[in-house]
């Protein structure tokens, strides 16, 4: 319906001018690039400066890892590029200098807040996939009245600054994988099961903010960081059923992975991550790590990694649970199968991934091509995937126009399903993780959606 996309869009645009700082709060990067660092729920990270008139009112310069979500700002963008309209222009915020911002510079913020995620996030890793809660982004600016300069977010991270300072949010500690950081493997889960080949191509830039062709780094890079630990430093083989589980109900062989305290277990502390980590045996802790097995290793074949995530998917025994009405029946027996909220909603968001219950509500494998000049991008064009090609005319279907309310009810029911249904399934779990072909596109000129879809493509979109 046409009031729910007006009302979509209008809050895709107030999140992105909240959260990413749309259109002025940006980092200039040496070859001219603008980096835009969310503000993580419009209250942690950003670059807002820590005096002057824009004042952050939180601690200045901190960024939680774990709550970088790529696979939302991608789906936020893909809705205004397919359901644009001339009359939305009204509703971008100016620049500070009162010209007008574009639908352009819209997508271009969401572009940029991910690659700086995943450069942020790179630098706040191990090699294990250990993620720290809280780092630094400091970048700023000579006059703190101004929004936008030259300057490098992750130049010090995961310290504020040059001097090492530190910071700290939401009880968790500073430089440490716990609660906050543990959530970032579902979240870059959700981008490789959801935008599988865009979130291949990220540019990657050193500490001085120049590109680095060298270094490669995305979804599927971070995620095998994890699947490594795992098959290398647990004292048994997911990929083998049962062997995690001889003799015992415990999954303590799994734990060896990741559990510093009691198992001395390595690379979960680095320079990018210093501190003490939380205890693996916290099921926050845990099975946000498992959604990493979405994403295809080199080292393991896919039968094993079907075979590892059962071997999750069994550390809890749900035989006493009344899945209809829960207050009824028993409650999930296992070390780490808690049913308090975070831990409960952790452990589902986690298993819906491994799933394969998440679906784009937008055509997949779109890639956004452009035969426009910049000017006519200004002038507007609408992009059309190969399936709506052959009808001559573009037909904005009801489940495109609901999309937005639709992935809510789908993620709440899928959350529920994923939990109970994954065991139950009878075809073979990795199917669904081999990338398909990519679609061409093509961009009519005059159409709703007036992108420059040359600039996706350019960024490897």
């Amino acid at each position: 319906p046409a009031d729910f996309v007006d009302m979509t869009v209008r809050s895709v645009i107030a999140f992105a001018s909240a959260d990413l700082g749309f259109p002025d709060l940006y980092r200039v990067l040496p070859n001219g690039d603008k980096v835009f660092v969310p503000k993580l729920g419009s209250m942690w990270g950003g670059l807002l400066p820590e005096s002057g008139s824009y004042k952050t009112k939180q601690q200045p310069w901190c960024y939680s890892p774990g709550y970088f979500a790529p696979a939302h700002y991608r789906t936020m963008r893909d809705f205004v590029l397919w359901h644009w309209r001339p009359e939305f222009d009204d509703y971008l915020p100016a620049h500070q200098n009162r010209k007008p911002s574009t639908l352009h510079e819209l997508i271009e913020a969401f572009a940029s807040a991910i690659d700086a995620g995943y450069n942020i996030l790179y630098y706040s890793s191990c090699a294990s996939g250990s993620v720290s809660n809280w780092v630094g982004v400091k970048a700023a600016c000579a006059d703190p009245e101004q929004l936008n300069c030259p300057g490098v977010p992750w130049e010090h991270t995961p310290w504020v600054g040059p001097t090492g300072g530190t910071c700290a949010q939401s009880g968790t500690t500073f430089g440490a994988f716990g609660a906050d950081a543990s959530r970032s493997a579902w979240r870059v889960a959700m981008d490789y099961a959801l935008y599988r080949e865009q979130s291949h191509h990220v540019k990657m830039y050193d500490r001085q903010g120049n590109v680095d062709e060298g270094l490669r780094f995305g979804a599927q890079r971070f995620l095998n960081r994890i699947v490594g630990q795992y098959s290398t430093r647990s004292i048994c083989d997911g990929g083998i059923p049962g062997d995690c589980f001889r003799n015992t109900t415990s999954p303590f062989r799994l734990a060896y992975a990741f559990d510093v305290k009691k198992f001395n277990a390595t690379d979960v502390m680095c320079p990018n991550v210093p501190n003490q980590p939380m205890s693996w045996w916290a099921g926050f802790m845990a099975y946000p790590t498992f959604a990493a097995f979405v994403a295809p290793y080199d080292e393991i074949s896919a039968e094993q990694m079907t075979n590892w995530m059962d071997t999750f998917a069994s550390i809890c025994n749900f035989s006493a649970v009344d899945k209809w009405e829960y207050s009824r029946g028993g409650k999930p027996r296992g070390a780490i199968c808690l049913d308090t909220y975070f831990e409960a909603s952790q452990a589902v968001i986690a298993t819906m991934v491994m799933s394969d219950n998440l679906r784009q509500i937008f055509p997949p494998h779109a890639n956004w091509v452009s035969v426009l000049s910049d000017a006519e991008a200004q002038d507007g064009a609408e992009v059309i995937p190969d399936e709506q090609q052959e009808s001559g005319h573009f037909v904005a279907h009801s489940w495109r126009a609901a999309g937005m309310g639709a992935m809510v009810v789908a993620v709440v029911l899928g959350l529920v399903a994923g939990a109970t249904r994954w065991r139950a399934r009878g075809r073979t779990s990795y199917a669904h993780l081999r990338c398909g072909p990519q679609s061409r596109s093509v961009v009519r000129p005059g159409g709703a959606a007036h992108f420059a879809a040359r600039q996706l493509h350019d960024e490897g979109f």
